[in-house]
């Protein structure tokens, strides 16, 4: 129960190193590379830091997995992943424009942490 908002400026703070294939590039303060860039379509791959501490400092013994979300305007997230293991996931058909994320870790009983830091690019 530790795990609500325990860890987002700790290691998930979405450390995202984006790869972004398809047309375009997001600011030019994230790490980007592209191929293909006449694709009508994009992909993106996200990844992170695992944490390792509550927010009160003690140990977390309970991850259990990671939940991204997604969408198309800041903090409007409409799609979402679930991840029961992995740092990193690839999330491709990603129409053109801007595109918005953000990651939750969850314990063993489905508690979910507060949002990360948010990362935006355009596809």
């Amino acid at each position: 129960m530790k795990l609500l908002k325990y860890l987002i400026y700790n290691a998930l703070t979405l450390a995202l190193l984006f790869a972004v294939t398809g047309c375009g590039l997001g600011s030019s303060s994230d790490t980007f590379s592209t191929s293909n860039p006449g694709l009508s379509t994009g992909s993106v791959t996200l990844s992170w830091d695992a944490p390792t501490t509550n927010l009160d400092g003690t140990p977390l013994t309970d991850l259990a997995g990671y939940k991204v979300y997604y969408g198309r305007t800041s903090a409007d997230y409409t799609n979402s992943v679930d991840l029961a293991s992995g740092t990193s996931v690839h999330i491709s058909d990603l129409d053109p424009g801007e595109w918005c994320f953000a990651v939750t870790a969850y314990d063993a009983a489905r508690n979910e942490s507060e949002y990360s830091m948010e990362a935006c690019t355009v596809i």
